[in-house]
This record gives structure tokens, C-alpha cells and sequence, in this order.
């Protein structure tokens, strides 16, 4: 007796699952607005509703300096990044135009938890730039002078405001008043200031002073390092402190001319990224010092000058 099996295969047809995600009802209203400080830099973004996720430095989530959470009221959302507290911002020496560039990139995440294909990410780039501005002074001797000061400021199109420098020559010392009237011999305070909105980045060297007559006789009192060429006229500048320099001198003008013209550059350099100081500036000032005994006696005759 043979018997027959009958096997009954039975094929079941599977549809594909499709799962429907529900997106997170949240953008970007526009593009992160950026202010480049002296010690942070800071990131404003504003959402379309309340926004509840973060915003962080790039590769530093974890550290809560470098990250801000969103309370899920507000719809503008600032974060600070402090610039020596490790949140990956780099930095690179430019040389032209000179400065210094900070680089980072901060990611928009809208969830509390995850990245989604909503969420954006920003390459940031702040610049601070060194400069060289020249200042001048021109001095009537024995009348009322006219001075002319020129203000350098930088007018490129640049994140960092560049210090407005001055010079100044005053009577009494270094907080004495601007000169009126000048008498050959007579002691008077040559001042060079800066000051600015991030003046604490910035140092500054006066050098390459000129003295000259108006008719083309010019004569060096200051070198391009800063030195004084010429101590009979003018001595070492005293640095005050990074934004400030000084020195007193007597009044001289060249023979049969009334009037006498300074002119000197300001070297703006950024400080150092780690001592905060400047190397120029505290090289002058630890060599005024040392010489601050070294005084030479002149003096000049009025009489049918």
C-alpha cells in the first residue's frame, strides 16, 4: 500500500512597514547673529516657537561651558563662549591682513537629546586685526598753536574695533593741559594714548618719530623699534602701561622757523595669547628703568632767537 503526502506550502506576501515620523515643529527665523569679544564670543539665535534643545560647541557637549539649553519658553536663545575655557576655539596667525583669526562651529540641535534633520550647524570665524597708524602733532613755538590730531581707526570691514590713538603735548606733566603757548627751553610732556571699545587686546609701540620744519628738514628723534635717536631732544619714552607712553622734554625748533612738527607711527600688535603682555612695550619700560639716572643737562638761549 503506497501512500502519497501532500506537502501544502503556503506563501504569505509581506507589505513594507512604513513607520510616519512626526518632524519638530521648530526653525530658524534667520542666521546667528556674532559678537566677537576680547574674552568670549557670543552666539544669539532666534526660533520660530519656544525653543527647548541646545546649542553647543562642536565636539563639547558635554562641558557646560560650552553648552546652553533651551527652557522651552523663550524663542531667542544666547549662548557665550569663554575663550580660554577649552570649547575648541582655534586660533591662527594671519599675516595678511595681519591678525589674529578664532575659528569654532556651534550646532543648533532642536531635541534635548538627539540630532534630527532639522537641526544646523555654523562655522564661526572671528578676526582681530594688528595695524600700524601714524598720529601727528604740530607745535607753534612762542604763539597759540594749532594742533592737528589724526585718529586711525580701523575701516575694514572687520569683527574687532581697532583703538583710536593720540598725541598730545601737555604742560605740567603727564596730567597736565594741552599746550597754548611754547617758550624754547620750556619743560613740556609729550603723550601718546589709545583707547577703545577691546583695548585690552591690543598693545602699542610708538616708533619712528620725525621732527621737521615745514620746509623739508626733517631730523629723527625716534627709531622704528621705538628708541630714541637723539637724547638731547627727546629720551627714552616711559610706557605707562600697554595703551599709554610718555616722556617730558625741553622745547627746541630749528633755526629761523616758527613752528616745529612732530610726527610718530603706532605699531598696534595684539597681546600675547598666553601672559597677556607685550613683549615691546615691557622691554621699553624695564629699560627706562635702568637708565632713569642717565639725565643730560641742556639748555637753549632765547635771546634774539
Amino acid at each position: 500500500m503506497s501512500c502519497w503526502c501532500w506537502w501544502l506550502v503556503l506563501i504569505i506576501g509581506f507589505e513594507p512597514l512604513h513607520v510616519l515620523l512626526i518632524p519638530i515643529d521648530n526653525a530658524l527665523t534667520g542666521t546667528p547673529v556674532i559678537n566677537c569679544g576680547d574674552s568670549v564670543i557670543s552666539i544669539s539665535v532666534g526660533t520660530r516657537n519656544s525653543f527647548y534643545g541646545n546649542i553647543y560647541a562642536k565636539g563639547f557637549f558635554q562641558k557646560e561651558e560650552c553648552r546652553r539649553i533651551g527652557n522651552g519658553v523663550q524663542q531667542n536663545i544666547n549662548i557665550v563662549l569663554p575663550l580660554n575655557e577649552g570649547c575648541g576655539i582655534r586660533r591662527k596667525r594671519m599675516v595678511n591682513p595681519r591678525g589674529l583669526m578664532l575659528e569654532t562651529t556651534i550646532v543648533i540641535m532642536f531635541h534635548r537629546i538627539f540630532l534630527t534633520k532639522v537641526d544646523k550647524a555654523f562655522h564661526i570665524k572671528c578676526f582681530y586685526m594688528e595695524a600700524d597708524m601714524t598720529v601727528e602733532q604740530s607745535l607753534d613755538i612762542s604763539a597759540i598753536p594749532t594742533t592737528e590730531l589724526f585718529d586711525s581707526r580701523d575701516n575694514a570691514a572687520r569683527e574687532a574695533l581697532m583703538p583710536t590713538c593720540k598725541y598730545e603735548v601737555l604742560k605740567g606733566g603727564a596730567d597736565g593741559e594741552p599746550l597754548k603757548y611754547a617758550i624754547i627751553g620750556e619743560v613740556v610732556y609729550h603723550k601718546w594714548t589709545c583707547s577703545g571699545v577691546y583695548d585690552n587686546i591690543y598693545c602699542m609701540t610708538v616708533h619712528s618719530c620725525m621732527v621737521d620744519d615745514g620746509q623739508g628738514n626733517r631730523h629723527e628723534i625716534l627709531d622704528e623699534m621705538g628708541c630714541c635717536t637723539d637724547r638731547y631732544l627727546l629720551n627714552d619714552l616711559e610706557y605707562l602701561d600697554q595703551l599709554s607712553a610718555g616722556q617730558e622734554a625741553q622745547v627746541f625748533k630749528f633755526a629761523d622757523r616758527p613752528s616745529v612738527f612732530f610726527s610718530c607711527q603706532i605699531r598696534l600688535e595684539l597681546r600675547d595669547e598666553v601672559s597677556g603682555q607685550c613683549d615691546v612695550s615691557e622691554f621699553f619700560v624695564h629699560s627706562f628703568d635702568g637708565i632713569g639716572s642717565m639725565v643730560s643737562d641742556y639748555s637753549y638761549r632765547t635771546d634774539g632767537i
